[in-house]
């Protein structure tokens, strides 16, 4: 008995050991993440806004049907299994998951998707609208099935489903509170708490059928400066600053407490010619511009290096983007020579623009066109004048930047007749047919053509002249992980942690 009494106190105190050495070894994580960006989020339907710090909300708390890889582009399965098209292209049949549940408890069912998408057709904003309309009516063929009907071919379908602002609703949530019903999602993060253009405060789904983060809070900020963003990160107050300042990028490097990630960016900073208007309607003086511009000098006095020349007027990860159409040739005296023969010498642009980078250009461009005859005036507007006065037609040229998502036909908002996001107002009859040609076109090697012709057309007529494309930097704590980056900025940090050591 005293034997086995012993041998029984020995093995408590050594099992006692081994759970406090297991316990003293178990990671832990700190309980909310502190993501800071610049600009303010002012609502969380994912129907209401369609701009890049909106969708990076519309990623934590809703899933779509397809899921797009921010590096790769590669489409995976999201809330749908898998899909079948049909044979003419116009019918697109989902087959759905049965594990979903919404953040309201609410099993995931066609209906939901029915729901998401007639609404979307209906009432969606913006640009936000445009995504829903390619669908001409779509009807759940049993609970989890469910089938989109087009009136055209749409061959980014898959793309525009993987969109943030795709992300399915339920019905039975707005239906009975049509003001934070849209709240409610199936996604990884659910809705805790919102103070307009301040913070959005989320909290971690745990019925949420996929991988789930050890972060049990999430919080974006709105912090606008961005010195004081950086100071914050410092300061240990938020995990994950976005958009530091390009002359702050040494301190991020040389703070051992923090890391510096940096990714060639998406984001295209351009300067657009008003073809409707003198002095851009006239080609001889686009093309006498185009060849007076030192794109090096303006990279590095205006972003400090952080970025490279952009070619063409598209995104480089953009489906359909064409590598092999050269930028502008720099060569002054050419552009002084095109000046002279066309009587252009003593020609006034006015170029409007907003913001501290974009002023700095226009800037650079009234030192570099002086030599060769032509005079720059700043026109500098706030973000509301320049939309209005861009949209309406009232500028004879701007600087303003654009940031495509993956698919090819989203470059149709910035070379479509009519589109407020032509700043152009250029209007080929050949790109219009191009856009339609490519969208409907099943071989893809046809519709790279397509694409390829649509780029060179663009760059031939000299309406646009693309700037740069940015390098995208955010400086986070030395312990984050788990953030996936994508080159427009859209990042994804449903899986975001930081491990307290």
């Amino acid at each position: 008995m005293k034997r086995c009494l012993t041998f029984l106190v020995a093995l408590i105190l050594l099992l006692g050991l081994l759970t406090s050495s297991a316990l003293a070894e178990e990671k832990r994580y700190k309980e909310k993440i502190v993501v800071a960006f610049s600009t303010k989020l002012t609502n969380i339907d994912p129907q209401s806004v369609n701009n890049v710090q909106h969708k990076r909300l519309f990623l934590l708390m809703f899933d779509g049907l397809v899921n797009v890889d921010p590096q790769t582009n590669e489409l995976s399965p999201g809330l749908a299994e898998r899909w079948e098209l049909s044979e003419d292209g116009l019918s697109w049949t989902f087959y759905l998951r049965q594990d979903v549940k919404f953040h309201n408890g609410e099993p995931f069912t066609a209906d939901d998707v029915v729901f998401t998408i007639e609404r979307g057709k209906a009432s969606a904003v913006g640009s936000a609208r445009g995504m829903f309309t390619t669908v001409d009516n779509v009807v759940a063929v049993d609970d989890y099935t469910v089938q989109l009907n087009l009136a055209k071919i749409n061959m980014d379908m898959l793309y525009i489903l993987a969109q943030p602002g795709l992300g399915m609703l339920n019905r039975e949530a707005v239906e009975s509170d049509p003001d934070k019903g849209p709240y409610v999602g199936c996604g990884p993060w659910k809705f805790n708490d919102f103070r307009e253009g301040d913070y959005v405060l989320l909290e971690r789904f745990d019925d949420y059928y996929g991988k789930k983060s050890p972060t049990k809070f999430l919080e974006l900020r709105h912090i606008a400066e961005n010195s004081a963003r950086l100071i914050s990160l410092q300061n240990d107050e938020i995990d994950v600053c976005l958009e530091p300042n390009n002359i702050e990028l040494d301190f991020i490097r040389d703070d051992p407490n923090l890391k510096l990630v940096q990714q060639n960016g998406t984001n295209l900073q351009y300067f657009a010619f008003n073809v409707q208007r003198e002095p851009g309607n006239n080609p001889a003086f686009r093309q006498a511009v185009s060849h007076a511009i030192n794109m090096d000098e303006i990279i590095l006095a205006a972003f400090e290096g952080m970025g490279v020349q952009a070619n063409s007027f598209w995104s480089w990860a953009q489906y359909g983007y064409n590598a092999d159409i050269q930028p502008y040739e720099y060569n002054p005296d050419k552009a002084k020579q095109i000046v002279d023969e066309n009587g252009l010498a003593g020609t006034v642009l006015k170029i409007m623009t907003t913001g501290a980078e974009r002023i700095l250009v226009v800037q650079i461009l009234q030192a570099q066109l002086a030599p060769i005859g032509i005079k720059v005036e700043l026109e500098e507007v706030d973000s509301a004048g320049f939309t209005s006065l861009t949209n309406a037609g009232e500028h004879q040229a701007c600087i303003y930047g654009i940031t495509y998502v993956n698919y090819g036909d989203d470059a149709r908002h910035t070379h479509a007749a009519g589109s407020t996001t032509n700043k152009s107002h250029q209007n080929n009859p050949r790109i219009q047919e191009l856009m339609d040609l490519a969208l409907a076109e099943t071989n893809e090697e046809q519709r790279l053509k397509y694409y390829h012709e649509w780029q060179q057309i663009a760059h031939d007529e000299i309406a646009v002249i693309p700037l740069i494309y940015q390098t995208l930097s955010v400086a986070i704590n030395k312990d984050v992980e788990g953030i996936a980056f994508e080159p427009g900025g859209i990042h994804d940090f449903s899986g975001v942690y930081r491990e307290i050591k």
